[in-house]
């Protein structure tokens, strides 16, 4: 059971014994108010707007009617039984029932935070050594495969022994003096698609003693709007033309290599 001062609003729990002890006359620790616990009782802890059970006054003595409401209190001064604070179901129904909520809310922030901190830490270590956990060929593929690492392109096969030159001819330059004209075609016979070579250019004299000898990169012989990069299919044949500075009379002769 549980009463409730009427001054403070106070809720207790109370015994039958507390009852019985000074025939309901309670003091409240809060306010100090004496009252009647037989006036204020419930059967469960109440809320602000639930009413005290009602003494059924049909049926019962007067004198018995008298003395709860407080008036054999007055008339024998009957002692009082004070509820002490300790006990009090309002305060403890209050911090039992937010204390989860709180325990609960906290508990999930810490753990929250925790895992964050973890995820931090794991991925701040994996990035210090990353480059030794790449060298583990399972981390790396799985790695590869999560696009953490992109894969390292493979580069194109070159066999500069299947390039075969179909035509070639030097000649002196039409528009400059001083120059020669170069020019050839090629083509690769791999069954594969090949990168461009670079091509050698030596020209000898008449005792196949070399007078001058260059190198030319792929982006020097291609066309403009050719990209380097995509290499020469199979059985494709490539025309190219190069300018060449004369080095003299004694030039008779010129080689080209694919490198």
């Amino acid at each position: 059971m549980f009463t409730r001062c009427p001054e403070c609003q106070a809720v207790y729990r109370i015994h039958a014994e507390q009852l019985a002890q000074a025939g309901g006359v309670v003091t409240c620790d809060r306010c100090q108010k004496v009252f009647n616990a037989l006036t204020q009782l419930f059967n469960e802890l109440p809320g602000p707007d639930i009413s005290p059970v009602k003494p059924a006054a049909p049926g019962m003595p007067a004198d018995l009617q008298n003395e709860l409401t407080g008036e054999t209190t007055q008339q024998y001064q009957t002692p009082t039984v004070t509820l002490k604070r300790p006990t009090l179901e309002a305060d403890r129904q209050t911090k039992t029932e937010a204390q989860p909520i709180t325990t609960t809310s906290n508990r999930s922030l810490w753990v929250s935070l925790a895992i964050l901190m973890t995820l931090v830490t794991t991925i701040n270590i994996g990035w210090s050594l990353r480059d030794k956990l790449l060298d583990q060929p399972a981390i790396k593929a799985l790695a590869e495969r999560a696009g953490w690492v992109q894969a390292p392109r493979e580069q194109p096969q070159l066999v500069t022994d299947q390039f075969f030159l179909v035509s070639r001819d030097m000649h002196p330059h039409p528009g400059l003096d001083g120059a020669l004209i170069l020019s050839a075609t090629f083509v690769n016979r791999a069954d594969f698609r090949q990168p461009y070579p670079v091509l050698e250019i030596t020209l000898f004299d008449t005792s196949q003693q070399a007078l001058a000898r260059r190198r030319f990169q792929p982006r020097e012989y291609l066309d403009p709007a050719a990209d380097p990069k995509a290499g020469l299919a199979p059985n494709i044949l490539l025309p190219i033309v190069l300018e060449l500075q004369d080095p003299g009379p004694h030039a008779v002769g010129f080689e080209i290599q694919f490198l």
